[in-house]
């Protein structure tokens, strides 16, 4: 003896079936493309390179547009530049020559006593300053004329200028005198 809910249960699965198909022949309807559908940065053919218009710039990447940080370091000598640099190096890497011209000057300019220099051998972008080495707050002037070193300190030895974190005391930029 079967149960009530066989035939209701049948006719549903039949339906949905039915349904599913007639769905995906909807999908497929029309008129199908010969040969493979070129991508939407896909390099154009050599017969519309002929007498047409210059093609396009191509993106390297999907959603990449050139010239940003998106676009892998083998297609952007920038990125690869930038890869080459050290993480605390980020913030500061977009500093122009005059930027870090002015911050030295204003730091020259700036008339706080100075308790002698403590020599280090070498500095290098992200490495940690020992604790004896003196740190003094930027100057007003140069926070103005690089905004992207706001809250940094620096310190003054033989002529080179280092700008670091005061917390963590990690080199993000060595600037050598003009």
């Amino acid at each position: 003896m079967r149960s009530n809910w066989a035939r209701p249960a049948r006719a549903l699965i039949v339906g949905f079936l039915t349904c599913a198909s007639t769905f995906a022949l909807a999908q497929n309807a029309g008129p199908q493309p010969h040969g493979q559908v070129p991508g939407p940065n896909a390099l154009p053919s050599e017969k519309a390179g002929q007498g047409g218009p210059p093609p396009a710039e191509v993106q390297p990447v999907p959603g990449a547009m050139p010239g940003s940080e998106d676009v892998p370091s083998t297609l952007s000598e920038q990125n690869a530049r930038d890869d080459t640099l050290p993480i605390a190096a980020f913030r500061l890497k977009t500093l122009t020559d005059l930027q870090r011209q002015a911050i030295y000057r204003s730091v020259l300019a700036d008339k706080r006593p100075t308790p002698a220099a403590v020599s280090i051998r070498r500095i290098e972008v992200g490495m940690q300053l020992p604790g004896d080495v003196w740190l003094a707050p930027l100057p007003a002037d140069a926070a103005a004329a690089a905004p992207q070193a706001k809250d940094l300190h620096y310190h003054l030895a033989s002529g080179t200028l280092v700008l670091a974190d005061p917390l963590r005391r990690q080199v993000f930029a060595v600037i050598p005198p003009p």
